[in-house]
């Protein structure tokens, strides 16, 4: 499992696509910083213009991007061509490529958590002890919850082996359901309740909310272990059909390439002639 694991996160990480999509992210940080610094500059307006960016925009491009970087055409005859390329079980290939595909989002994040203190090292921000705990709470909640959606979304990916509902999906869950309750400012009614333990992004808004309030609300990290067990559970499932439906083509494949083999046999085809005149002398 080691090798296909690193496999997966050198070939995602070394593509174009993923470096360029990636540095473009880490630039709209920069950015904004540069903006905030010539509007309101302080230690709190940083924190806050550095959260925004990071619910607004980063939180959803790291699992988009994450997706179109591991998207390869017959995604899912792809990946099992791989699992018996390094002669694993299809389970352990699956498991294999949501650990690669965590790692690399978990990088990601601290990536960013390095280079917003950077940021506000070089531009004098001069963000207290708290603040920076505060940052680095929220961004290792959103990871969870970016990791969580990632996987959810390679059901989808293993299901149609085409990105667009794996980007539905992820986008849903991280970005659009979240922006919902905060379009409407109402966090306390029970829809968002029943959708938090639906969208891993508004689980970990409440546990961050809780955490903050020094009362943990366990049970929202629970749905997102819940959320990454059942998801890989169902694109094991996956595997196991395409696997049997894969045998039966392979297996009717064989049948019609005996037969072709045998109606190429000299001997074989005089008799199916013999067969006929005889059949002709009958009728």
């Amino acid at each position: 499992m080691a090798g296909m694991i690193k496999e997966e996160i050198l070939t995602t990480i070394k593509k174009k696509r993923f470096i360029i999509l990636m540095a473009l992210v880490f630039i709209g940080a920069l950015v904004t910083t540069v903006i905030t610094k010539n509007g309101h500059w302080n230690d709190q307006t940083f924190l806050f213009a550095m959260l925004k960016y990071e619910a607004n925009y980063f939180n959803t491009a790291v699992g988009l991007i994450l997706i179109f970087s591991v998207y390869r055409r017959k995604y899912t005859r792809s990946s099992i061509e791989q699992v018996e390329g390094h002669g694993v079980k299809r389970s352990t290939g699956v498991i294999a490529r949501a650990i690669a595909g965590s790692v690399i989002i978990w990088v990601c994040y601290s990536l960013m958590l390095l280079f917003i203190l950077l940021l506000g090292l070089v531009f004098g921000a001069q963000n207290s002890g708290m603040q920076v705990a505060v940052i680095a709470t929220k961004l290792g909640l959103d990871c969870i919850a970016a990791i969580t959606a990632y996987v959810v979304s390679l059901f989808w990916l293993y299901l149609f082996a085409f990105p667009i509902v794996p980007w539905l999906v992820d986008f849903v869950l991280i970005f659009f359901m979240p922006w919902f309750f905060t379009d409407i400012d109402n966090y306390a009614n029970i829809l968002f309740r029943v959708c938090a333990f639906i969208s891993p992004k508004c689980a970990m808004d409440v546990f961050f909310t809780s955490v903050i309030l020094a009362n943990p609300q366990w049970l929202y990290l629970l749905a997102c272990i819940g959320h990454i067990v059942i998801a890989v559970l169902l694109s094991m499932l996956v595997f196991k059909f395409k696997k049997k439906e894969r045998k039966k083509r392979k297996k009717k494949g064989e049948v019609e390439e005996a037969v072709e083999e045998l109606a190429a046999d000299p001997e074989i085809k005089e008799m199916l002639e013999q067969a006929e005149q005889i059949e002709g002398i009958v009728e």
